[in-house]
């Protein structure tokens, strides 16, 4: 949690004029922050213009802040340049509205030199961006035979039964939000966001189809503030909720490098979470139990 407010901090403090040599040059050597025709700073030749442009510089920072806290806290991007590239093109966007503030001089030659960094950013984070969904180098492929009956024994005779939609399960458990089902260690997986009972996993056994079994669950499966702290940098996939023998819900997860700004993501490891302590196990492909794979 500190990292991302200290991240936050920052380029709160890089949206304002407290990054700027003029700044501290006129403050520490001048004196005072208002500019003239020799020197960069602040006009004050109107009411209030001094106190109008510092509440902006206020402004600037408040707003660099709020909206970087979301994408950290929020949306729980990486605590690198591509998970900060919203930020920095805050930074830049305000930086840009401070140099036509004032006394300043070569407007034209800064507002080039502020494009031509943005225009780079974007460059890299959209490149990054579109090569991030091409296939995983290293990931396991999904199963490829997932049976569509189950068995099911009703007076000493075995009969089959097709499989339970998601929305048939979510009128089981009076359930709104129901997702599945998926096929995970020869069972039926269903992910229950909304019910009576909270969030939770729904399995059925594809050889004991009469029962559907509800398994409340006290973390769910997704992008989260803890396995953000875990792997700060790292791109994370989430890829699928699995069963253990003894019924146990894990998410599953894969970390993911990239090497090459052109290339393809590469699989580092996968990772599991126990959803009902919240507990994480690194695995490498090798080691993936076998209920996981």
């Amino acid at each position: 949690m500190l990292v991302p407010i200290l991240l936050s901090l920052l380029w709160a403090i890089c949206s304002t004029v407290l990054v700027l040599p003029w700044f501290w040059h006129g403050l520490i050597k001048r004196k005072t922050i208002i500019g003239d025709e020799k020197y960069r700073g602040v006009r004050n030749t109107e009411k209030n213009e001094l106190k109008s442009a510092i509440i902006l510089q206020i402004v600037y920072a408040c707003i660099s802040l709020a909206i970087s806290l979301f994408m950290y806290l929020v949306i729980i991007v990486r605590h690198n340049f591509y998970g900060s590239i919203i930020s920095i093109l805050f930074v830049l966007l305000f930086q840009f509205f401070t140099m036509l503030e004032g006394w300043n001089s070569k407007r034209k030659e800064k507002s080039l030199i502020i494009l031509a960094v943005a225009v780079v950013c974007l460059f890299f984070s959209l490149t990054d961006s579109i090569t991030s969904n091409f296939n995983v180098i290293g990931l396991s492929k999904a199963n490829e035979e997932i049976p569509i009956f189950v068995s099911s024994i009703e007076q000493e005779k075995e009969v089959e039964k097709t499989v339970l939609s998601g929305s048939t399960v979510a009128g089981l458990f009076k359930a709104t939000g129901v997702s599945g089902p998926e096929y995970s260690n020869g069972k039926f997986v269903y992910t229950v966001t909304k019910s009576p009972n909270g969030y939770g996993i729904v399995i059925i056994d594809e050889k004991a189809g009469e029962t559907a079994r509800f398994i409340a669950c006290d973390f769910e499966f997704q992008m989260s503030l803890n396995l953000r702290e875990r792997y700060p940098f790292a791109r994370v996939k989430e890829l699928n909720v699995v069963i253990s023998d003894d019924n146990i819900p894990f998410g599953k997860y894969a970390i993911l490098s990239k090497p090459n700004l052109f290339g393809a993501p590469v699989l580092e490891k996968y990772v599991l979470q126990n959803m009902l302590t919240g507990d994480f196990t690194e695995y490498t492909a090798e080691e993936l139990p076998k209920f996981a794979e």
